[in-house]
């Protein structure tokens, strides 16, 4: 993880977040495009859902304050 990025989850850690705005549900967060998503979204200050095959597999959103659901998408 870059500068960047730890600067843009330091953002979102303060962000207040706007009650009256529904979750984002953010497919495939385990993966790289997904994981990077909902780490943009948190820093805009939603709250996010994060759609995963696997909920054991907690390594890739550790420590982000979203929601983790299990989705599977045909």
């Amino acid at each position: 993880m870059n500068t960047t990025q730890h600067a843009t989850l330091a953002a979102a850690s303060t962000t207040q977040r706007n009650p009256s705005t529904g979750p984002c549900l953010v497919t495939g967060a385990n993966g790289h495009l997904g994981n990077t998503l909902v780490r943009s979204v948190l820093a805009r200050g939603y709250a996010v859902r994060a759609g995963v095959r696997r909920l054991d597999d907690t390594a890739p959103l550790a420590g982000l304050p979203c929601e983790r659901v299990r989705l599977d998408l045909l």
